[in-house]
């Protein structure tokens, strides 16, 4: 049976620049630390893309546990030391549509 998944595009307030890793670092260390490994896998959060030059990217999560994958980036307050928010801008249950 296929898993059913969802798409969350957001946008990151910082006043550095983040690369790839430091994104995806923040956000998987933000959700081990609120759910533990067993809820990470439950959620299967992964890191679709990020643009650093705009700072906007897309995770993907388990189409159930969307409201956890938002609680997640709710809780990342800092990045590399640096004050930081993440906001999403869509939720979505393809690609192209969360792209628009």
């Amino acid at each position: 049976m296929r898993l059913k998944r969802r798409y969350l595009r957001f946008k990151v307030i910082s006043p550095v620049k983040l690369t790839r890793r430091e994104m995806a670092d923040a956000i998987l260390s933000a959700g081990v630390s609120l759910f533990g490994d067993h809820g990470m896998s439950l959620i299967n959060l992964h890191l679709v893309e990020f643009d650093e030059s705009s700072m906007t990217g897309i995770i993907r999560c388990n189409r159930d546990r969307v409201d956890e994958a938002r609680a997640i980036i709710a809780t990342v307050s800092s990045i590399k030391g640096e004050p930081a928010g993440i906001r999403v801008l869509r939720v979505s249950g393809t690609l192209k549509g969360v792209r628009r």
